[in-house]
């Protein structure tokens, strides 16, 4: 018993592999970890590097809240909730001088994921300027319209009022799970997309936080 720890030749060399295999694994993954989390530097691009049939996905900057426009390569443009109320200026800033080509006014579609101000905020003001194909809204419902069974209802004046501006679009959707945008190019296949919702999965949520559609784009 007293000599069960005791190494042979052959579990030496066995040790000895096994510790290279580890350390210059180690070595190897830590390196490979290295260079994905801090990756060499590039050249920054501009807005004149992207050509026609690009997809692109600009993050507009508005603090706590959120803001996010996609052009499709077919050159539909969409935009992804509103910010707060006081960054509607800063968002058409960006849209007019940034993201639009000159004089272009139009938004196919306009997601509105849910109904917390720091989301929808900045959205009557852009429903009232801009040319809004179709809005995509939360599966909820505000005071000014008719309740339906079995879907949450929110109380507060800015739902009301974004409710309200959707008047201005020409056509309104309620997310659905597995409700999807498509397009095939059937000239250039990779310049196909989809972009689909997955959930909400229940029509009743207790906090609207849960109304927030999962959204894959392809």
């Amino acid at each position: 018993m007293k000599n069960r720890y005791i190494l042979s030749p052959a579990r030496i060399i066995v040790f000895l592999i096994v510790a290279a295999i580890v350390i210059g694994g180690g070595y190897f993954f830590s390196s490979e970890i290295e260079s994905f989390v801090n990756p060499e530097p590039t050249k920054a691009g501009s807005m004149d590097d992207i050509r026609d049939g690009d997809l692109q996905l600009h993050y507009i900057y508005v603090g706590q809240g959120d803001c996010t426009a996609v052009r499709f390569p077919d050159g539909k443009t969409m935009l992804i909730d509103a910010g707060e109320e006081t960054d509607a200026e800063l968002i058409m800033t960006y849209l007019d001088g940034v993201f639009f080509d000159q004089g272009e006014r139009d938004i196919d579609y306009f997601v509105i994921t849910h109904t917390d101000l720091d989301h929808i905020g900045g959205a009557v003001k852009l429903l009232e300027t801009y040319d809004i194909k179709t809005v995509y809204r939360p599966m909820v419902t505000s005071d000014t319209e008719e309740d339906i069974d079995g879907v949450l209802e929110v109380t507060t004046k800015a739902w009301d009022k974004v409710v309200a501006a959707f008047s201005h679009a020409d056509n309104v959707v309620t997310i659905e799970k597995d409700l999807a945008i498509e397009y095939v190019d059937q000239q250039d296949p990779s310049n196909s997309y989809s972009f689909t919702f997955y959930g909400p999965i229940e029509n009743y949520y207790s906090d609207t936080n849960d109304y927030s559609p999962i959204m894959v784009l392809e």
